[in-house]
């Protein structure tokens, strides 16, 4: 089966079922999307939504954006579906980024300064309502891609197949890179800027090793910022079909 969701207008949408775990399973179908921006959805692409089973979405970005990138649907969403706002990158992150320096940390940065906002957006998928989980940010890339590669490997999933997840989203976005570049006229600038769009494998890979070693486990990490035991063996179970 194909991960990626056709549901108009959305560019990566795609399910987070169908890889192999360590214990020789696959990750469930239907219980965990990865997305881009739901205010792009057309209303195909809500009915799409909501027939796959979402009853739950989870918007990542920060109160700035939704102020400037507002989604209708979260004012009034389909019958039996949550919308809920746990924004990923805390303030001291938006601080810490303003210096170049702390950029080249990488993703690195926002699993050490945002530790406890990422166990909140933990916390929200554990508590969802039974039914699928939309999870976004704007693009689907980064802070969905870090929730859904920690999730991933709390599934069992190996770090090659989360990288391979991590990566996937180019691919997609093209159409959306384009838009950003279109008004770019300096040569410079828009390669610098092409060059920005490149996911790296490594990138993810470097989160989760530093997860490891400054927590010992990933279920060690979400519990340090927050998440309860209970919240923990829920969101494992999300994946999980045992």
């Amino acid at each position: 089966m194909d991960r990626r969701l056709v549901w108009p207008d959305l560019l990566n949408a795609r399910d987070l079922g169908g890889l192999g775990s360590a214990s020789g399973d696959e990750t469930v179908w239907r219980r965990v999307v990865r997305a881009d921006n739901l205010n792009k959805l057309a209303p195909a692409g809500v009915a799409a939504m909501v027939a796959y089973g979402v009853r739950t979405v989870i918007d990542l970005r920060d109160p700035r954006e939704l102020e400037r990138f507002p989604n209708p649907l979260a004012a009034a969403p389909p019958l039996g579906v949550v919308f809920v706002n746990v924004p990923l990158i805390s303030d001291a992150e938006w601080e810490a980024i303003k210096d170049p320096a702390r950029m080249a940390e990488g993703y690195v940065l926002t699993a050490r300064l945002s530790h406890t906002n990422i166990a909140n957006a933990f916390a929200a998928l554990s508590d969802a309502t039974p039914g699928g989980v939309v999870i976004h940010c704007h693009a689907g890339k980064e802070r969905t891609g870090i929730v859904a590669a920690l999730l991933l490997s709390l599934a069992g999933v190996s770090d090659e197949t989360v990288a391979d997840d991590w990566t996937a989203s180019d691919a997609y976005l093209q159409p959306l890179y384009a838009e950003w570049l279109a008004n770019e006229t300096d040569p410079a600038i828009r390669a610098k800027r092409s060059e920005g769009f490149v996911t790296h494998a490594e990138h993810i890979v470097d989160v989760l090793t530093y997860v490891r070693r400054t927590h010992g486990s990933v279920e060690e990490y979400l519990l340090a910022g927050g998440l309860t035991t209970d919240q923990l063996e829920r969101a494992k179970r999300r994946l999980s079909s045992s």
